[in-house]
């Protein structure tokens, strides 16, 4: 119940993104004259898609890590964040080399990173509040 929670405080900032994005993929798909029916499944649009939705383990983790670092003066490791920033980093590279990948595809490798980018920033910065379960 937590991770749906987390998501939806997510999506309540993200939603614009993601629907320029399908816009701009949708935009793309139509000015080459792709059909529906005659889409291929290419492994360009596989990987550009998990880099996309990569991000949401950010909120799988911190809805699992909820509280985990509640009272930060019990003076132990934060292992849960550390875990979370390098999930979050993780990401944020593998979308940066996606896009250097697909260069050839621009115009929908660099709106899929710059989204992935974005939702891996709000993403760690909602995980970040929830691990801690200090809210602003």
């Amino acid at each position: 119940m937590r991770m749906l929670w987390l998501a939806r405080m997510a999506l309540e900032i993200l939603w614009p993104v993601y629907a320029v994005l399908g816009a701009v993929v949708m935009a793309e798909a139509w000015r080459r004259g792709v059909k529906p029916q005659t889409l291929p499944v290419a492994a360009s649009s596989r990987e550009l898609s998990a880099v996309v939705l990569a991000p949401w383990l950010l909120v799988l983790w911190s809805g699992v890590m909820y509280g985990a670092e509640q009272y930060p003066w019990t003076g132990g490791f934060r292992w849960a964040s550390t875990i979370h920033s390098v999930a979050a980093l993780t990401i944020a590279g593998i979308s940066f080399y996606a896009m250097v990948r697909w260069r050839r595809n621009w115009t929908v490798s660099v709106p899929c990173g710059l989204a992935a980018l974005a939702a891996t920033a709000i993403n760690w910065f909602v995980g970040a509040m929830a691990i801690a379960n200090d809210w602003i």
